[in-house]
């Protein structure tokens, strides 16, 4: 869960001194606080549901190709 400060640490910065009109920023942000949810949610269910396991890996790789999708569309 450590992973929440670097997330702010990134995304802070970015809020106060970045255009946040710009849509390389926009995919940063969506980007940093997407996998930063599927990181908090994979140590969530490690820490409180008391699984070792964790997030499901299907659910892992599915989110990511969706966030690739998304990313990659923007861009294009």
């Amino acid at each position: 869960m450590g992973g929440i400060i670097i997330i702010l640490a990134t995304l802070i910065p970015v809020f106060l001194l970045a255009k946040l009109e710009n849509i390389y920023v926009i995919l940063l942000i969506v980007t940093t606080v997407w996998m930063g949810t599927i990181g908090f949610i994979d140590d969530y269910i490690k820490k409180f549901k008391k699984d070792k396991e964790g997030l499901k890996g299907r659910f892992k790789v599915l989110s990511q190709v969706g966030l690739g999708i998304i990313v990659g569309t923007t861009l294009y």
